[in-house]
């Protein structure tokens, strides 16, 4: 009993095998393998005599033997018996083959049951094989099979009933996944075993499959065609989630079934095209709705992808730049190694993933609109972030295997940027309109041009300089809380930037304008002392008297612990629930303001028309606090709702309590309940806000209805003219691809 270990198995060897070699072939006599249940045995000839056959038998053997010499993983159980002829020249194969189970690449076949016998007194052999899924015919194929002829070897036909798309997904590699629908028509087989040619349609029912790249799902019911060298669509739609559309055009090309590779095109007038989360695609990462047009060509292992889009509303995209910590639902914080940069740090972690995927080149040519919220993130933990909304054509390369370029400008219309400092402070800038972030390859290293401002009001009192006494009236005046500016200007690397500071008070009275003249030389003079009043302003909310910027020590921490706890608990509950929002107000630092806090917590719900609070405050003491109580917390509430999506006009509801205290020195709780309709309006002149200002009034709807006008023209524009042109930002003509 002698073994042998091959194919992953020991096998035994029966001592009766008998293996002779002679006059140039070779003849098994009862040539048994066995390894536990599996039994393989060989009876006949290997020989140049084309009479001559051999006969193999399989018995319960498992398929995945034969993984280490193939490129694809297959499972599955065979019982068949084979007869071959002529191995030694063209091999042709007769007799039973049985699989059952059989699956290809983690795909689930079904059951293979085939046959093949030759036709009495003929040179043809007469092939039926059948694929049943859950013990339903999905696949049948039969037809005869010519040998020894040399153009017409094939004469088969192939009948789909219900058969499951996804037995095609190996050849899509991982560009294509978690394919579904079902196949239904016949396919004609002809030509040679060299050359095969295969012709007719399938009507795919209830197609879908998911773009893993973009995380993305597409659904579809329509013809795929088979062609001499192409299998795909003529003009097929596709859909997403919500049921917008995009036109497809083109297939998988080969040759003769060898050399795979993809031409698509796609145009659509709006289609989801991104759906990717920070833990998917740390490069970027969001949602994009978009038209436009894309190709996708090349092997299905190194595919390129190159399109013109327009990003439309409900576009949200992220670029992390920060690398350090990143917050998602998972794990709030996880932490990189300091000591390899950022922007390697993160292409290395790609470069590793992508070994072991196929590759995808993409080159967009993204046109983006005020309709798309975009954000710049350096810290997530902290919310240090530039966000906003603007213009701008921005061309991004992307390589899976690892390469991330980006070219271009993006200007924004309006902005906000999340001033951070010691990553306990966080202040909320308004970007200024013409704001710029312009990139030249490396996304790391693009290039910033951006004015904010934070606006506090603020008495003007402390301002006056030392020694200086101001009149009664002048008192008064300085007093009051104008409009008091910090500037704030980011410009050069956008990983360490220029930083420049300013302060501008507006709309002062003239009686008062010399102080404040005053004030500003002494800025412009003295950059610790500017430093010092725009930390004052910003983080106190106040202007500081020279000198007194110590004593403040204690509200500014206890102003700062509030927003950190703040910051914090929205950035880290924004990851469960982005329409919950917690506020935390720690009044003071002392032993007795820490024992006391006030939450607020404020839920949006219905697209943010309705928003909900409730408010109150909680003792640390564990004394009797009426305020603490969880029914003082429901008795402080506020129910407002926008009866106009615009906000215009607001409804309100509110729930208020009070506490007094009478001539006892008992505690009284006062119960009040509110309603109220609120409308808003914009205006620049008072004429507008009275609706006495006709012309304008007038000519405004007047271009309202021309612009309605012309976007009803434009409804029936077809895809393959889909204008992508910005407003004021003509792209030319070479920037665009054509279309085929």
């Amino acid at each position: 009993d002698e073994k042998l270990e091959l194919l992953q198995n020991k096998w035994h060897l029966n001592n009766e095998n008998l293996l002779v070699f002679k006059n140039n072939e070779l003849r098994f006599n009862d040539y048994l393998f066995v390894a536990d249940s599996q039994v393989v045995k060989l009876e006949g000839f290997v020989s140049d005599d084309k009479s001559k056959t051999l006969d193999l038998e399989l018995q319960n053997v498992k398929l995945n033997i034969l993984n280490p010499f193939l490129n694809i993983k297959l499972s599955g159980v065979t019982n068949s018996k084979i007869q071959v002829k002529g191995l030694r020249h063209t091999p042709v194969l007769v007799g039973d083959v049985l699989v059952d189970k059989l699956e290809i690449d983690g795909i689930k076949y079904g059951d293979l049951k085939g046959s093949a016998e030759w036709a009495d007194n003929t040179d043809f052999l007469k092939l039926n094989a059948d694929l049943y899924n859950n013990n339903q015919k999905i696949v049948n194929l039969t037809g005869n099979v010519y040998p020894e002829a040399e153009e017409q070897q094939l004469k088969l036909n192939a009948n789909f009933v219900h058969t499951p798309i996804n037995i095609v997904e190996p050849m899509m590699g991982e560009v294509l996944t978690n394919m579904k629908g079902e196949a239904n028509g016949a396919l004609a087989i002809t030509g040679t075993f060299a050359k095969p040619l295969v012709l007719g349609q399938l009507k795919v029912d209830n197609g879908s499959f998911n773009v893993d790249y973009l995380n993305t799902t597409y659904f579809y019911t329509d013809y795929v065609y088979f062609t001499e060298n192409m299998i795909g669509v003529k003009s097929a739609k596709i859909y997403d989630a919500k049921r917008n559309e995009a036109l497809v055009k083109g297939g998988v090309y080969h040759n003769y079934f060898s050399d795979y590779k993809m031409n698509l095109a796609i145009y659509s007038k709006k289609i989801h095209a991104l759906n990717t989360t920070y833990k998917e695609n740390n490069m970027y990462y969001g949602d994009a709705y978009v038209s436009g047009s894309m190709k996708i060509y090349g092997p299905f292992d190194d595919l390129t992808l190159e399109g013109d889009l327009k990003s439309l509303v409900n576009t949200r995209l992220h670029i992390p730049i920060g690398g350090i910590t990143k917050v998602n639902r998972e794990n709030f914080i996880s932490f990189v190694n300091r000591k390899v940069p950022v922007s390697q740090a993160k292409t290395d972690s790609i470069k590793e993933k992508a070994l072991h995927t196929s590759r995808l080149k993409m080159k967009l040519n993204l046109f983006l609109t005020p309709d798309a919220y975009n954000e710049i993130i350096f810290d997530q933990k902290s919310g240090d972030i530039i966000r906003g909304i603007g213009n701008g054509k921005i061309t991004m390369e992307i390589d899976t295997k690892g390469d991330f370029n980006m070219f271009g400008d993006y200007v924004f219309d309006a902005g906000r940027y999340n001033f951070t400092m010691f990553n306990v402070i966080n202040k909320d800038f308004e970007i200024k309109s013409g704001s710029k972030i312009s990139w030249y390859g490396d996304p790391y290293a693009g290039k910033l041009d951006v004015k904010a401002s934070y606006v506090q009001q603020a008495s003007l009192l402390p301002i006056v300089a030392e020694g200086t006494t101001p009149s009664k009236a002048d008192s008064l005046l300085l007093k009051r809380r104008y409009p008091s500016v910090v500037n704030l200007g980011l410009t050069g690397d956008l990983m360490a930037p220029e930083v420049d500071l300013g302060i501008e008070v507006t709309q002062t009275p003239a009686n008062i304008n010399l102080y404040v003249q005053d004030f500003r030389t002494r800025l412009a003079t003295n950059e610790q002392e500017l430093n010092r009043q725009v930390f004052s302003l910003v983080m106190l909310g106040r202007f500081s008297s020279e000198n007194t910027l110590g004593s403040d020590a204690k509200n500014l921490v206890s102003s700062g612990l509030s927003e950190f706890f703040s910051n914090q608990l929205n950035q880290w509950m924004s990851q469960v629930d982005e329409d919950l929002q917690i506020d935390l107000d720690l009044n003071t630092t002392n032993a007795d303001g820490l024992n006391f806090l006030k939450l607020r917590l404020s839920r949006a719900f219905l697209d943010s028309r309705l928003r909900v609070s409730v408010e109150d405050g909680f003792s640390n003491t564990g004394k009797s606090n009426p305020n603490a109580s969880a029914a003082g917390l429901a008795g402080n509430w506020t129910v407002e709702y926008m009866l106009l999506k615009n906000g215009v006009l607001r409804l309100k509801v509110y729930n208020r309590t009070t506490q007094v205290a009478n001539v006892t020195n008992n505690t009284i709780t006062n119960t009040s309940l509110g309603v109220s309709i609120l409308h808003t309006k914009d205006f620049d002149r008072l004429l507008e806000l009275l609706n006495l200002d006709t012309g304008e009034e007038n000519a405004r709807k007047e271009r309202e209805r021309k612009s309605k006008e012309n976007n009803k023209d434009k409804k029936d524009i077809p895809p393959t003219s889909i204008n992508l042109q910005l407003p004021n930002q003509r792209p030319k003509d070479e920037d665009m691809s054509k279309n085929e």
